[in-house]
C-alpha cells in the first residue's frame, strides 16, 4: 500500500512537471513569435517588416501638393484596400478597387500595358487617380500582383507618384485571406490565400501554406518597396491603430479625418461625395456602406478646414495622351483648311 502511495505521489509531481515545462515553451514560443511578427519599435535597426515606420513621410511635406496622383496601393489584398478607398472617395477624389473601369481587372490592364511598352496604368481607362488595389484577375485569367512583378517599372513610370504600404497584424491577416471568397454564391471556390498559393507569386512558392510561409512572402515584399520606393514618396499605415491612422492621414493629404472613420461611423459622408457613371449603383450600395469599385472625383475635396477647390494636377501618361489628341485635332481642322476647294459651276 505504501509503494502504490509513493507512486500516486510520484506521477502527481512528474504531471506538475510536465505541465510547468510546456508552459514554458508555450511562453518562449509566445515571446518568440511576438518578437518576430510584432516588432513594436519599428524604427529599430534594421526597421520591422510587419510595422508601419512612424513618419514615413517627412512632417514638413505634409499637406502640401508635394504628394502628387497617381496614387498607388502597393500593400496586399486585405489590408485595408477598400477603407483607402473610402478615405479618398469620400474627400471627392477618383478612387478605383480591383476593377479599373467598367469590366476590367486592375491587374489586367496594368498587365497589358507594359506588355505593349506603355506605362503601367495607360490602358486603364476610367479609372485613379487612386489605386487602392491593384492586385486581381490577370491576363488569361490568372491571379497576378503587379505590385510584385511589375513594382520597379511602376515606380520607374510614375518617379513622383505617391504610393502606400499597409499593415495588420500577421495572425488577423492570414485568418483574413483564408476565410475570405469573393463568390459567396460558389462554395466551391477556393479562398484568397489557396488562390495566392496556387498563382506563382515571386516570393511565394507554388503550394505555400501556414502564417510563417506567407509572413515571410509579406516581410519580404515589405523591404523590396522599401528599397524601390523613395522615403518622402512611401505612406505607411497600421489599419489597426485607429487612433494614429485617422490623424496621419488627415495631415499628409488634407483631408477630413473623418473620411478614414467614416468606412464603418459614417456613410452619409461617402453617400454625399458619390457621383459619376455609378450614381444609381451607388445609391443601392451604399445602403450597406459598401462603395462602389470604380468613382470619379469632383471638382472640390472635403478638406480638413472644409470645402476646396481641388489642385489641377495630371498624371503625365494621361497628360501625354491629352496633349496627343489635341495634336489630332489640331492636324485635321489644319487639313481641312488647306484641301483645295472644288470649283464652282457658273449659271447663266
Amino acid at each position: 500500500m505504501i509503494n502504490a502511495v509513493k507512486r500516486r505521489w510520484q506521477w502527481f509531481f512528474s504531471a506538475i512537471a510536465a505541465t510547468s515545462i510546456l508552459s514554458s515553451l508555450r511562453n518562449s514560443m509566445s515571446l518568440a513569435r511576438s518578437s518576430f511578427y510584432d516588432n513594436n519599435d519599428p524604427e529599430s535597426s534594421p526597421p520591422s517588416c510587419f510595422r508601419a515606420r512612424e513618419d514615413s513621410v517627412p512632417r514638413l511635406m505634409r499637406g502640401t501638393s508635394y504628394l502628387n496622383p497617381p496614387v498607388i496601393n502597393l500593400g496586399m489584398p486585405k489590408i485595408g484596400s477598400t477603407s483607402l478607398q473610402h478615405f479618398f472617395a469620400c474627400a471627392g477624389y477618383g478612387a478605383s478597387h480591383w476593377w479599373c473601369g467598367r469590366g476590367t481587372h486592375c491587374a489586367r490592364c496594368i498587365q497589358d500595358s507594359v506588355k505593349h511598352g506603355l506605362p503601367p496604368f495607360q490602358k486603364c481607362k476610367g479609372s485613379g487617380p487612386m489605386y487602392s488595389q491593384i492586385d486581381g484577375s490577370g491576363m488569361g485569367g490568372k491571379m497576378y500582383f503587379p505590385q510584385v512583378e511589375l513594382l520597379d517599372e511602376i515606380v520607374r513610370a510614375y518617379p513622383n507618384a505617391t504610393f502606400f504600404l499597409t499593415f495588420r497584424s500577421m495572425d488577423g491577416w492570414y485568418r483574413s485571406i483564408s476565410k475570405w471568397k469573393p463568390n459567396k454564391i460558389n462554395k466551391n471556390m477556393k479562398s484568397l490565400k489557396d488562390r495566392m498559393a496556387g498563382a506563382n507569386i515571386t516570393g511565394l512558392p507554388v503550394g505555400s501554406d501556414g502564417l510563417e510561409s506567407f509572413a515571410d512572402f509579406f516581410c519580404n515584399h515589405v523591404r523590396r518597396v522599401r528599397e524601390v520606393v523613395p522615403r518622402d514618396r512611401l505612406v505607411e499605415i497600421d489599419i489597426e491603430d485607429q487612433r494614429r491612422t485617422g490623424p496621419l492621414l488627415s495631415d499628409i493629404f488634407d483631408i477630413d479625418e473623418e473620411c478614414w472613420i467614416q468606412t464603418n461611423a459614417n456613410p452619409k459622408l461617402l453617400r454625399n461625395n458619390a457621383t459619376g457613371e455609378n450614381g444609381d449603383r451607388l445609391s443601392e450600395t451604399l445602403r450597406t456602406n459598401v462603395i462602389s469599385d470604380t468613382v470619379r472625383g469632383k471638382a472640390k475635396i472635403r478638406g480638413k478646414g472644409g470645402v476646396m477647390r481641388k489642385n489641377p494636377t495630371y498624371d503625365a501618361s494621361i497628360e501625354a495622351s491629352l496633349l496627343q489628341k489635341k495634336q489630332k485635332q489640331q492636324n485635321k481642322y489644319a487639313a481641312v483648311e488647306t484641301a483645295p476647294q472644288p470649283p464652282t459651276s457658273r449659271t447663266n
